[in-house]
């Protein structure tokens, strides 16, 4: 599996430590912290997110999608969040959602622009906060003021807190896909770009240290060149089966529903309970599908 990420992107963090838990191999490419991504537009048709996965032919965008290939090579049904409880499963929506969209604003931003700028360089640093400030004007997520983002914050590791006495993972002695979703958002304020840890919380601070153990540097470091031919020297895999869906065989749009609302073109092949394939055609690659997952994600033909 090769991974397209970049070192400060906490949804490319749980990857790496998604890869060091379930023991898989992996080859890396770094692309920038925002857009152009070439490599990443070239194999998705302009999906703008990151991260994004590959496996020959097969393009697989979103960390949920990511999450369930590491499912499938790893055989740990555990990290499978549709096989959590129904409280495990709201929680996951809120740790990417509300608690996510808490993290940077909950922070001091002198202090965190200083550590971007000692982290990626002044001008990288400015690049950024432009990208993400035309990000989030046309995004149909609501900003969340200062206060309210602390307060949620602090709700949210009050109860990990205590979810976590005598307890070394959320759900007992060993990890599982609750503890990732959770951790990722959190990993900014002591790993990430943000110092701000929660020092005053003891289970969690013992937990992260834990949950930063496993993740996994990668096999190695690839060209771009490298990932096409992959693509074009494969040819995507055996398409599951599909529900009814009156999309298939035409030609569709997919976005995410949320920010970086950008649409991917192609014809749909493949649809079931829980994502879309579509598939396209790139001088550069050849045919490839592109996966989706149905949870944040709209489709339009």
């Amino acid at each position: 599996m090769i991974l397209y990420h970049y070192p400060m992107s906490p949804y490319s963090h749980k990857i790496r430590a998604l890869y060091g838990f379930a023991a898989i191999d992996w080859d890396s490419i770094e692309v920038p912290s925002y857009p152009p991504r070439p490599i990443v537009e070239t194999l998705t048709g302009g999906y703008g997110r990151i991260p994004v996965a590959q496996i020959g032919a097969d393009i697989f965008c979103d960390s949920k999608i990511i999450m369930e290939e590491i499912v499938t090579q790893s055989g740990k049904e555990s990290l499978n969040i549709e096989n959590a409880s129904e409280e495990d499963k709201a929680l996951a929506i809120r740790a990417e959602s509300e608690v996510f969209f808490a993290v940077i604003p909950s922070s001091s931003m002198p202090k965190l622009m200083m550590r971007m700028a000692l982290s990626i360089g002044p001008k990288q640093t400015l690049n950024f906060i432009k990208d993400r400030i035309g990000m989030m004007k046309n995004s149909n997520v609501k900003p969340t003021s200062k206060d309210r983002s602390k307060k949620i914050l602090a709700e949210f590791l009050g109860m990990l807190e205590a979810r976590l006495d005598k307890k070394s993972f959320l759900n007992g002695d060993k990890a599982s896909a609750i503890d990732f979703i959770c951790y990722h958002p959190l990993w900014m304020l002591s790993n990430g770009v943000i110092s701000q840890p929660p020092k005053n919380h003891k289970n969690v601070m013992l937990w992260m240290k834990q949950m930063d153990n496993f993740s996994k540097e990668p096999n190695q470091t690839i060209s771009d060149k490298d990932a096409i031919l992959r693509a074009k020297n494969s040819t995507p895999r055996p398409l599951p089966a599909s529900n009814n869906s009156s999309y298939i065989g035409k030609t569709c749009e997919i976005a995410p529903t949320d920010y970086r609302v950008d649409f991917v073109k192609g014809e749909l092949v493949a649809e079931t309970s829980d994502r879309w394939i579509i598939k396209r055609q790139d001088d550069q690659v050849g045919d490839v599908h592109v996966h989706f997952p149905k949870q944040g994600y709209q489709i339009r033909n």
